[in-house]
């Protein structure tokens, strides 16, 4: 193969085929959905059997819970906006859950868990928010899906996460 030999528009279409290939490939098997408006940006949503605090979490690969267990989500967004009040930096945010049971019933509607002003003495990079969901013993088993929505108040931008755990 000698790319110098190559008609240049035979081969131009040619690499974008095989670069759209590539892409729609590349995202087979992925079952998140992570959707960002602006510049809030969803860096990490991992499932865990335990959260101790920032980036201190025991990862849970299957995303597998039992009806009495809590099920964990360590949660890092990056990007806030923060305001400047007396030489320390406000953070604003506010986080909120939707579940949807096997049968796709909304079994927590929207629901906001975070609401609060955070005064720190240095800008953040990223803001970690731990989220812990609870189900009745009488849940069905099966594939959930929860969704968790961040927004920053200081900005107004926007960010959602969406993926599928298991209760058994």
């Amino acid at each position: 193969f000698d790319i110098r030999r190559m008609n240049m528009r035979k081969f131009i279409p040619f690499l974008l085929i095989i670069l759209i290939v590539l892409a729609l490939v590349s995202g087979c098997g992925k079952t998140t959905t992570n959707t960002s408006t602006g510049s809030l940006k969803i860096d990490d949503f991992i499932f865990c059997s335990e959260i101790a605090g920032d980036r201190d979490f025991i990862k849970r690969d299957d995303k597998t819970f039992s009806k009495d267990e809590n099920v964990l989500i360590y949660t890092e967004v990056s990007n806030f906006t923060p305001k400047d009040v007396s030489g320390k930096f406000e953070y604003w945010p506010v986080v909120e859950v939707e579940v949807k049971d096997p049968q796709g019933n909304s079994i927590i509607q929207r629901q906001k868990i975070i609401d609060e002003k955070l005064e720190i003495s240095t800008k953040a990079p990223y803001l970690y928010f731990p989220i812990t969901l609870t189900f009745p013993a009488d849940s069905p088993d099966g594939k959930y899906e929860v969704t968790a929505y961040f927004e920053d108040m200081n900005s107004g931008r926007e960010a959602q996460m969406k993926d599928n755990f298991f209760l058994e």
